[in-house]
C-alpha cells in the first residue's frame, strides 16, 4: 500500500508532466500557522479556523503567482457583497459552535483527569 507522501509525490509528477504547477500545500502548514488541535476537524481535513488560514494562504498565492484579476471594486461583481455578507454570518455561527465543542471536550478532558 502506497503511503500519503509517495500519492502525493505520484500525483505531483503526473501533474508536472502535463505542464502544470503542483502545490502541496501540506509542506506549508507552519506557514500558515495551522494548530492541529484547532484548525482541524480529523487528521486530513481543516474546519472553519483552519479554512480561513488555508483560504488566506491559497488566496494569496495565487495572486502572487497568477495574473488573477481583483474583482472586489468591479461593479458587475457588487451582488457578491450580499453573498458575502450572508456567508460571513454562517462563519461566525460556525466558529461559535465549533468553540463550543472544543470547550466541551477541553472541560470533559480536565475531568477525566481529576
Amino acid at each position: 500500500e502506497k503511503s500519503y507522501k509517495e500519492t502525493f509525490n505520484y500525483v505531483e509528477r503526473i501533474v508536472k508532466e502535463h505542464g502544470y504547477n503542483f502545490l502541496d500545500t501540506n509542506e506549508y502548514a507552519d506557514e500558515m500557522n495551522l494548530d492541529y488541535e484547532i484548525d482541524f476537524y480529523n487528521e486530513d481535513h481543516v474546519n472553519i479556523f483552519g479554512a480561513e488560514k488555508y483560504t488566506k494562504f491559497l488566496s494569496e498565492y495565487i495572486l502572487e503567482n497568477y495574473d488573477v484579476p481583483n474583482r472586489k471594486e468591479d461593479k458587475d461583481y457588487e451582488f457578491m457583497n450580499d453573498y458575502l455578507e450572508e456567508w460571513n454570518k454562517d462563519v461566525e455561527k460556525t466558529k461559535s459552535k465549533i468553540n463550543e465543542l472544543i470547550n466541551k471536550k477541553n472541560t470533559q478532558s480536565n475531568e477525566e483527569e481529576k
